[in-house]
């Protein structure tokens, strides 16, 4: 076998075959999205969807802090020394290739970048102080992230968010669904993450407006 820049070929005892393709770039960086009304419709939209239709929940091996590591996430009064204690104890547990902690801080992230630089800032060094703790794939996934590209489901739900239509709800299933299929159950995790991200700018959001 042997490929080229453009061709892939075959050889065998029965001859050469040949097959000519071309590099498809695909878009899935995704950027800092404008607090309007309509963006704020959509994150109570999927909050609200997320928090009666799909199954959240703290899942196990993430160890005996998980629960308050999560709290910690939500929590605008948050430190730096409590946010590393966070994701130190969330990075690399769980079970599988992308453990769910990795899930959990995958779409935490998302959501801080296109809505809160802030607290994206603040979480980011952390993530990549202890990136060597999880799997190669999760890796790979959180670099994603952290240079702003991501899943095709996940950029869906960002070109949902993003666009200033209405809240088209059959869109917004689709794109939650689309996430929740991920893996055996790296989908919820990712869920979760998204609930636990939408929570901490919309108390953020609130408390700006006071």
């Amino acid at each position: 076998m042997k490929i080229t820049s453009d061709r892939l070929i075959i050889y065998s005892f029965n001859g050469i075959y040949q097959t000519a393709y071309q590099e498809v770039a695909i878009e899935l960086r995704i950027e800092k999205i404008d607090f309007t009304k309509q963006f704020e419709k959509k994150l109570n939209a999927l909050k609200n969807h997320l928090e009666h239709k799909s199954h959240l929940a703290v899942k196990n091996g993430l160890g005996d802090g998980a629960q308050k590591a999560l709290s910690t996430l939500t929590n605008v009064n948050a430190t730096s020394s409590e946010l590393d204690i966070a994701v130190k104890q969330l990075i690399g547990r769980g079970q599988g290739l992308t453990p769910s902690g990795d899930d959990i801080l995958v779409t935490y992230l998302f959501m801080m970048i296109i809505c809160h630089d802030d607290q994206r800032k603040k979480i980011a060094p952390f993530i990549e102080k202890y990136i060597d703790k999880t799997t190669l794939v999760s890796t790979s996934y959180l670099k994603a992230c952290l240079n702003q590209v991501v899943s095709t489901p996940l950029y869906e739900l960002y070109l949902w968010l993003k666009n200033n239509h209405h809240c088209e709800k059959n869109i917004l299933e689709r794109c939650v669904s689309n996430i929740q299929k991920i893996g055996h159950t790296s989908g919820s995790d990712m869920l979760l993450g998204l609930f636990l991200g939408i929570s901490f700018v919309l108390q953020m959001h609130s408390r700006s407006l006071k």
